[in-house]
């Protein structure tokens, strides 16, 4: 079987060290996570690429320490999409426990999942595609979860994903160490709600750097507006240069350097 290239440019390897991110880096992110084949076995990853939200959802107060996405993967028979990430806000995130089940809320909100359908599987159609009204007509999921299902789904992920990847950073790394990834409300989040956004979407990423270890599976956050076109980064009038970059993927963990402990 050949390897496959997960490499990235050295803009985007630049880019990843903090918030707000670009349209080039995203497409980047999001092609590597579609030509993910390991799992498909165990879910059809082009099936689940993204998940809407109303953007109340995230819209949190000072207090709240930022907002925490749990990967789930549906058991058995249900009303829930088969993989999903639910979504919960925190009054305080544990960096050394990043999975506290202590602080959950009883119920987190369900996004409406959606799929990737072009082919082939390259960034020009991956860019295409997010440049088009993906969920014009689209109303989030009114449903929440309960956090006892969270857990349990959460955990099937986990359990899932352990089988290794052939790649370039290490055979024996699983895609995902942990089923959690976490925003935190800081400035670049308070700036990008700051827009307001009419709905707010997560792009599934893969990002297979050092800087990502052990949480290579990546959300990255994207407001969408009235259209259901996804806010894309905007340009200086005729120079093609990019003054304002509209994404998020800065999330925990691993935790950003700006504020990792000191050893």
């Amino acid at each position: 079987m050949k390897k496959i290239d997960y490499s990235l440019s050295e803009k985007t390897k630049i880019a990843l060290v903090s918030d707000p991110f670009g349209l080039d880096e995203t497409v980047e992110l999001s092609n590597n996570y579609l030509k993910i084949p390991d799992l498909n076995a165990a879910f059809p990853f082009k099936e689940y690429f993204l998940g809407l939200f109303n953007s109340s959802a995230l819209n949190i107060s000072e207090d709240k320490s930022g907002v925490r996405f749990w990967y789930c993967l549906r058991s058995g028979i249900g009303p829930f999409p088969k993989f999903f990430l639910a979504l919960e806000t925190l009054d305080r995130y544990d960096k050394k426990n990043p999975e506290d089940q202590t602080n959950m809320l009883e119920n987190l909100f369900i996004p409406k999942m959606k799929g990737y359908w072009k082919k082939p599987i390259d960034k020009p159609n991956v860019e295409t595609f997010l440049k088009r009204d993906i969920f014009k007509n689209s109303k989030p999921n009114p449903n929440k979860i309960r956090k006892k299902n969270v857990i349990r789904f959460s955990q099937n992920f986990k359990n899932q994903i352990k089988s290794p990847s052939t790649n370039e950073v290490g055979t024996s790394d699983p895609y995902c160490k942990y089923s959690i990834a976490y925003f935190e409300n800081n400035d670049e989040f308070k700036t990008f709600m700051g827009r307001k956004p009419d709905r707010i979407a997560f792009i599934m990423g893969y990002s297979r750097d050092t800087l990502h270890f052990p949480n290579y599976i990546r959300p990255i956050l994207a407001g969408i507006d009235k259209e259901g076109n996804i806010i894309l980064p905007k340009e200086d009038a005729g120079s093609g240069v990019v003054s304002e970059k509209t994404f998020l993927q800065h999330s925990w963990p691993p935790p950003p350097p700006n504020t990792e402990e000191e050893n």
